[in-house]
């Protein structure tokens, strides 16, 4: 097929088969598209591999590699890299810009997805140039990245696709763009099995066609039943922490039936709204505290066997629960508008 050189690798004459793939980090070539780039290049197409960032910030899973800083992370994948291309058959791989030109953006939501060196803070008008040049060499007949959402929301998997897409245009190239994609059946199947088992179990049962873009979703945390559990719990502590505020709101309301009372429970539950919203970064995270609020509330609101009210049906019992439910509402949509700000492309 060819040779490595330091410019790429050089083709003795123009390969009628030519397949581009856009990774985002060392490893989601193998993960996503292993088997696909290891069939081509066994049957003679040219396979060219860009890969965006080095993955400085990815999570480190094995117990004698957790002493690696993020740069000496970066290097220990780009080694692996090299070596997973190796088991490929691919001779053609390139990092975006050249190796180190953009740095991993970290999980959406850290604040390493605000580092000016990140590759989501990277202009992606200059990033889609660089690769248009990729395209313009290797003219492939099909190009293979993620979707709009990157897969599963990792924003250098988000900018990976923007930078493709865009880049495509630029080169007015006519390839196929493919997006990867969990085949149903196996998706089912990582649900269901142990961590340390569903990945081989999976792939003897699946057709061949489905193991051609088979990613590993499971984590070394444990089962993803203990992950929802995990979830659900938090969600969980979620509503009480808002449920605990309107109980201590009604009750020091009670105490001291003031204007000034409902303002600051108002304000409290609104910065809780927002703040879990924004730090957790999705908007199931803001809506629960609400819930938990507006739900104790109405519950003390009401009148008990005996007759008797905590919050009374009077001008500073409706600043109190009006005064509060805006406060949950504001707190919700603020973190929504957040949220989606936050998950923009930085231009």
């Amino acid at each position: 097929m060819g040779i490595r050189t330091a410019a790429g690798v050089q083709y003795a004459g123009r390969v009628e088969r030519s397949l581009l793939l856009v990774h985002a980090h060392p490893d989601d070539e193998s993960i996503f598209t292993g088997a696909t780039m290891a069939r081509y290049a066994a049957e003679g197409a040219r396979v060219t591999l860009v890969t965006c960032t080095l993955g400085e910030m990815g999570e480190v899973i094995p117990p004698d590699l957790r002493h690696l800083l993020p740069d000496e992370l970066g290097q220990h994948r780009a080694a692996e890299l090299d070596r997973a291309c190796a088991a490929l058959s691919v001779t053609d791989h390139r990092f975006l810009g050249g190796m180190s030109r953009y740095r991993d953006s970290g999980m959406m939501g850290l604040p390493d997805n605000d580092d000016p060196r990140c590759f989501w803070q990277a202009d992606a008008g200059e990033a889609a140039a660089v690769l248009a040049k990729v395209i313009g060499e290797v003219e492939p007949g099909a190009i293979v990245t993620y979707d709009a959402d990157g897969f599963y929301g990792h924003p250098d998997h988000i900018q990976a696709h923007r930078v493709t897409v865009r880049a495509r245009e630029l080169a007015g190239s006519a390839a196929a763009l493919f997006a990867v994609v969990m085949p149903r059946s196996v998706l089912e199947r990582a649900v269901e099995l142990p961590e340390d088992s569903w990945f081989i179990r999976a792939t003897a049962t699946c057709s061949p066609a489905e193991v051609g873009n088979l990613p590993i979703m499971a984590t070394s945390q444990g089962s993803a039943t203990g992950q929802r559990a995990f979830t659900v719990l938090g969600y969980l502590v979620l509503f009480l922490l808002g449920a605990f505020q309107g109980l201590i709101g009604c009750f020091q309301y009670a105490r001291t039936p003031q204007p000034v009372i409902a303002i600051a429970f108002a304000v409290l539950i609104f910065v809780t709204c927002a703040g879990c919203g924004w730090g957790i970064g999705t908007f199931t995270a803001a809506l629960l505290p609400a819930r938990g609020w507006v739900i104790a509330s109405l519950v003390l609101a009401s009148p008990r066997p005996n007759g008797s009210v905590i919050i009374t049906a009077t001008a500073a019992g409706e600043w109190y629960l009006y005064g509060g439910a805006l406060g949950c509402a504001a707190g919700t949509v603020t973190a929504f508008f957040l949220r989606v700000r936050r998950s923009a492309p930085p231009r």
